[in-house]
């Protein structure tokens, strides 16, 4: 169960992507869906993991399980993707990982498991 803090950083996430996501919505902009990441194991979260994440794999994915719930609730298409740092180390190509890349990626595999690659 997530402490009360967590909640909090869960509510201000739901609405943050959601108003983005209404906002590029009401802009024109096609936008699919919204993929959050989610890792298989401590060792993968430790090596991709945000600066603003906690310290806990396990943690991590039930506070992304609560976004997912938050943002499907309020109409936005989302789901969630598995970070292997195997292969994000790989795809990155040498580039540094940043708040970019690290969305760039869960885009790529979102969009890698819609074309059933």
């Amino acid at each position: 169960m997530l402490n009360a803090e967590i909640q909090a950083r869960v509510k201000r996430m739901v609405a943050f992507h959601t108003g983005n996501y209404r906002h590029a919505k009401g802009m024109g902009y096609d936008v699919q869906k919204m993929a959050l990441p989610s890792y298989p194991t401590q060792e993968d979260f430790d090596q991709y993991r945000p600066e603003d994440a906690g310290n806990d794999f396990e943690e991590e994915n039930e506070f992304v399980m609560e976004i997912l719930k938050g943002l499907l609730a309020n109409g936005v298409p989302a789901t969630v993707v598995t970070i292997h740092v195997a292969d994000y180390k790989n795809w990155l190509n040498e580039r540094q990982i940043t708040t970019d890349t690290r969305a760039t990626y869960c885009a790529y595999l979102l969009a890698k498991e819609e074309t059933g690659q």
